[in-house]
């Protein structure tokens, strides 16, 4: 799932990330909508306040817009959860910078003495590659995801995947096959994995039997 996005056949890649590299506006809105709160979970945490933490957040989705063909992430390493936390680490640095620029009225004093404590990566617990902190983000991806799925194959899917019940027990419930409760959880977890090709490790979920 590292593959570099734009180096993948574009009739058959569908992933998020792939779409924003090729400027497609869907997916930068649904990127935005995604990471956006990440980001700015970020920041807050940090220490700015609201208004200087939603500036920021514009300004490090502008930073993206304009490199996100640079992310490479074909390296074990890279993640672009770890990108685009160095980019938002700059950007607030920025941010602070120009503030401490103006007059002590307008907050210099204040914006000298945060950039002088402002670490060199932003809280860790915000930036580790774990699946606590990706399970925000697949949560919201699933429901940007949830209309291209008929009710029955979206519940066998959430009743088995998330919650943990048994196939047969939801078959059941559902008035399917068991073997019917497997495509439905197949085909959405398959899309979910496909929307965020590129963007989180290896998805998992629940394994019910």
């Amino acid at each position: 799932m590292n593959d570099l996005p734009h180096q993948t056949d574009s009739s058959t890649n569908s992933s998020l990330l792939y779409r924003a590299v090729s400027q497609d506006r869907d997916a930068w809105r649904r990127l935005s909508e995604l990471y956006g709160p990440v980001v700015y979970g970020w920041v807050r945490a940090a220490g700015f306040k609201e208004h200087d933490a939603a500036d920021i957040v514009q300004e490090v989705f502008q930073a993206v817009f304009s490199s996100l063909h640079r992310f490479r992430g074909d390296r074990p390493t890279d993640s672009f959860r770890g990108w685009l936390g160095t980019i938002t680490h700059r950007r607030a640095c920025d941010h602070l910078r120009k503030r401490a620029g103006r007059p002590p009225a307008d907050g210099g004093t204040e914006a000298q003495a945060m950039l002088q404590q402002i670490p060199d990566r932003l809280p860790e617990e915000g930036l580790a590659e774990n699946a606590n902190n990706h399970a925000d983000l697949i949560h919201r991806t699933l429901e940007l995801v949830r209309p291209e799925f008929a009710d029955h194959t979206w519940q066998a899917c959430m009743q088995t995947a998330v919650e943990g019940r048994r196939p047969a027990d939801v078959a059941a419930d559902l008035a399917m096959s068991v073997g019917a409760v497997y495509v439905a959880r197949s085909r959405v977890l398959k899309r979910l994995k496909k929307e965020l090709e590129g963007l989180v490790p290896e998805i998992r979920m629940t394994n019910s039997e």
